[in-house]
């Protein structure tokens, strides 16, 4: 990824309603949950550096530069190095990501399947038992803050 493309995983509607549909006709259970500055979490790969804000540092570095190590907020190439950092993550996990949608990933244990469709910051939990849910949040916890974890209805 260069400085001239921009990406954000967004799921696609037609994976996130064949996500529900496959969960709702299974019974199973679903949750979504927030990860916490998503791109925070993500460490750049390459050598990035940015003019000195003015507004942050003091006026005499004004000939400076700042070397960045993780993403932020307005780098064009965040969006990517999140979904690098993420989907590493959860390939550590035991994910394999489907080639129809890069935002669904899918996991089989033998405690049961879980299916998650990724928006950004935004993950639907769709799994075969509760256990399988939470024995996933519990690993998102251990590497992520997450808010507003809630079940949908």
């Amino acid at each position: 990824m260069n400085y001239t493309e921009t990406f954000a995983i967004v799921a696609k509607l037609v994976s996130i309603q064949g996500v529900m549909s496959l969960a709702a006709s299974m019974d199973w259970e679903i949750e979504q949950v927030d990860i916490v500055g998503v791109y925070l979490n993500a460490f750049l790969e390459k050598e990035v550096y940015m003019e000195a804000l003015f507004s942050v540092l003091p006026l005499e570095t004004k000939d400076k530069v700042c070397h960045l190590i993780k993403a932020l907020y307005g780098l064009k190439q965040m969006g990517c190095v999140w979904y690098r950092t993420m989907a590493k993550d959860f390939g550590k996990m035991g994910f394999i990501v489907l080639e129809s949608d890069q935002s669904v990933f899918v996991r089989t244990t033998s405690e049961g399947r879980l299916i998650i469709s990724v928006s950004t910051d935004d993950i639907i939990i769709a799994g075969s038992t509760k256990g399988v849910v939470e024995v996933f949040k519990r690993e998102l916890r251990l590497k992520y803050e997450m808010t507003e974890v809630r079940e949908l209805k």
